[in-house]
């Protein structure tokens, strides 16, 4: 420590020292505040204003969301959920084959949206009634479930065939292979305007609702599919009116609103946007209409922001009225090759049940719609799924008032040692893709026909009870994008009592949108000898 000497000469030294500290704590402080400053600015005016619709909103939140840091000591951060919701008010065959199918494969257990409510006989208000209850009920989660995901499927036409993990695995890499293309078409604007795809309908091959000219945006103001030119057929798809005149031969660019996924918080958008579409602008009693116009609109958007933009428009088109302000972007997309959904109608003959055993030659068809069956080759994301009848050992058995002796016969009956290669599997010939969903369009007489053939039947009733079995453990035995992936089992609207219900039941009961457990043989056992072999009929 330095002691300054005392008197004259001692005082104008402490004066000195004093002077020139108290210029360096100024001039310090000045520097600090032009950083915070310059901090604070380039903070605000990171998300500048656009005149695009809803980009303001759009980059804020992005920005948000990088500024903000994700805790790094706590595991439960990393978890999300994929939960399942199946509009449907009431039972038959069709509902129960899907509610099997979703069991058996190790699905969410549903949750039945209108479930027990009367349909109303005004078809307007029964349609209305389907878009505001499924947004009702996302808007009832609550505050961190905006990253999970949400699978919606129609009740009564629509089977599983592959396992959640596949689901899971093939729906973000869609997505990327999809925000690769928006980033190549649209260059930095895509980042600019938070452009990308996180929502993800089902295809079709024909514009529907529609007239036969093509003229609602919803048909022509559309991205072309991603499959080739001549896929279906040597037809010239891209002129609309052939495309909507020859549905059989043309690729799907087409929207489907009874498959989608997506993360929670931008399908409860997509539906809020499409039930404000319906109050302001009723045309038809089809929520397919409405949510085709919101793609319309997003799309026709996205294609203004082009350098060059271009239409293949017919010759009397309906030209989307975007207002001032208006948010178009809802990350919608569709999946063109059928990795996920596979609708049924003009598809018939594209369909096929094949078999990827090497020894059998690979993509073996048990079905006679398709002939050649080269280089066809089961995916990885199948090998690395759980083997089809696995069933966990008894120290993984959760309690449930089903005997583990009539699991352990069940047991016996399954062919444990069989793999995925060796099962028929419904594959889309022309994409080479073995989908995880199929939806019966337009011919729903082809779901008593097709249940027979998938690999799941002849098993059906063992599998329901070996599903009952299933240890709680990650969907996936690694992360995905960053997060453990889980199924959503117990309502988040449900009581203590109901979820202890809900444990003391075999497999294949639901949720209702309510919280209240619905059992299996409440819904489905007056309909198991509709839905499994005669074998297995009365039990």
């Amino acid at each position: 420590m330095v002691f300054l000497r005392t008197g004259a000469r001692g005082t104008f030294v402490q004066k000195s020292l004093i002077i020139i500290l108290a210029f360096i704590c100024i001039a310090s402080l000045l520097a600090n505040r032009e950083k915070l400053s310059t901090s604070i600015n380039n903070t605000v005016g990171r998300p500048q204003q656009s005149s695009n619709p809803g980009e303001a909103a759009s980059q804020n939140a992005q920005a948000s969301a990088t500024d903000v840091q994700a805790p790094t000591n706590d595991v439960k951060s990393s978890d999300a959920h994929l939960h399942l919701l199946i509009p449907a008010t009431s039972s038959n065959q069709y509902l129960c084959q899907l509610l099997l199918s979703a069991a058996i494969l190790n699905y969410p257990t549903p949750t039945l949206i209108n479930w027990a409510t009367k349909e109303d006989n005004n078809a307007y208000v029964q349609h209305i009634a389907k878009v505001s209850k499924i947004l009702q009920y996302l808007e009832s989660f609550p505050q961190g479930k905006e990253k999970d995901l949400v699978l919606i499927v129609d009740g009564y036409d629509v089977w599983f065939q592959l396992r959640s993990d596949v689901l899971i695995k093939r729906y973000f890499a869609i997505n990327t292979a999809a925000n690769k293309r928006i980033s190549k078409t649209l260059g930095n604007v895509a980042a600019k305007q938070d452009i990308r795809q996180t929502v993800i309908f089902g295809p079709d091959k024909l514009c529907w609702p529609s007239g036969n000219d093509g003229g609602r945006a919803a048909c022509w103001a559309l991205p072309q599919s991603t499959l080739p030119k001549d896929a279906f057929g040597p037809i010239n798809d891209t002129d609309i009116v052939t495309a909507i005149s020859d549905p059989v031969h043309s690729r799907p660019r087409w929207l489907n609103s009874g498959t989608v996924m997506g993360t929670l918080e931008d399908v409860r958008a997509v539906f809020e946007a499409t039930l404000d579409f319906v109050q302001k602008n009723h045309t038809s009693d089809s929520d397919q209409w409405y949510l085709a116009n919101l793609f319309a609109e997003q799309e026709y958007s996205r294609t203004l922001l082009q350098q060059k933009p271009s239409f293949n428009a017919p010759a009397k088109p309906e030209i989307p009225v975007i207002e001032k302000g208006q948010k178009t972007e809802y990350h919608i997309g569709l999946d063109y090759e059928s990795e996920l959904f596979q609708t049924v109608g003009y598809y018939q003959k594209f369909i096929s049940w094949l078999w990827f055993d090497a020894a059998k030659g690979k993509g073996q068809q048990l079905s006679q719609s398709f002939t050649n069956s080269h280089g066809f080759e089961l995916p990885e994301d199948i090998l690395a799924s759980p083997p089809p009848f696995s069933v966990e050992s008894k120290s993984h058995w959760e309690t449930t008032n089903v005997g583990d002796e009539e699991i352990r016969e069940a047991a016996t009956r399954l062919p444990l040692d069989r793999k995925w290669k060796d099962l028929p599997l419904a594959t889309n010939v022309v994409t080479k893709q073995i989908f995880t969903v199929l939806h019966f369009t337009f011919v729903k007489e082809l779901r008593d026909e097709w249940w027979r053939k998938m690999w799941y039947y002849q098993q059906g009733k063992e599998l329901l009870l070996a599903a009952t079995r299933q240890h709680k453990a990650p969907t996936i035995d690694k992360p995905v994008q960053g997060q453990m992936w889980w199924n959503a089992e117990a309502s988040h609207l449900a009581d203590s009592e109901q979820v202890l219900k809900s444990t003391q039941g075999q497999k294949g009961g639901a949720w209702s949108d309510k919280g209240k457990w619905v059992p299996w043989d409440e819904v489905c056992l007056a309909y198991e000898g509709l839905i499994f072999p005669a074998k297995n009929k009365g039990g």
